[in-house]
């Protein structure tokens, strides 16, 4: 059950939205005028599409498939990036604390998930009818997916390897 924590909370620790939250009075209703992690903010892929809450689309950008195959799959690839090799990743040399890898999640939330807070989004906020119209929920910029997925994997790989250290670190 350990293991389980441990491997879940780095994961976790280092996706953007677990460490950011945006803070706007005007836009966002209730005492603390948050989003909650990007989970309040709703946001459309495309025209047509419906909307899916930004919290939830981040977390999907690694892939949603957890057959062996297709996981084996996106490991292939992500260890095939040139921008994803070792000496690519300038955050493995920033040490090894906590409050390191929570900054740099945050770092990634308000450059990539929110665009520096110019992000357009819809409340999407269930316990407070009524919800917009899917219409006038707004559909990512032009590029946005595209460098939402790099920012995600990038972390991803990141948090791998802070893993596999803590794990060598316990059993030697």
């Amino acid at each position: 059950v350990r293991l389980c924590w441990l491997i879940h909370l780095v994961g976790d620790l280092h996706q953007p939205l677990h460490a950011a939250s945006l803070i706007d009075e005007r836009r966002l209703p209730g005492p603390e005028h948050d989003d909650q992690g990007g989970n309040l903010l709703a946001v459309r892929v495309e025209i047509g599409a419906f909307p899916t809450r930004l919290h939830g689309s981040w977390d999907q950008l690694p892939g949603t498939d957890n057959h062996p195959a297709s996981i084996v799959r996106l490991v292939d690839e992500l260890r095939r990036d040139p921008a994803l090799q070792l000496e690519q990743l300038s955050e493995l040399r920033a040490g090894d604390d906590v409050r390191t890898w929570t900054a740099e999640s945050y770092a990634a939330a308000v450059k990539y998930a929110y665009l520096n807070g110019e992000l357009p989004t819809a409340v999407w906020d269930e316990s407070r009818p009524p919800l917009p119209a899917v219409d006038d929920v707004p559909i990512l910029p032009v590029g946005y997916e595209r460098t939402a997925r790099e920012a995600a994997r990038r972390r991803l790989v990141v948090a791998s390897h802070r893993l596999a250290e803590l794990l060598s670190a316990a059993v030697r």
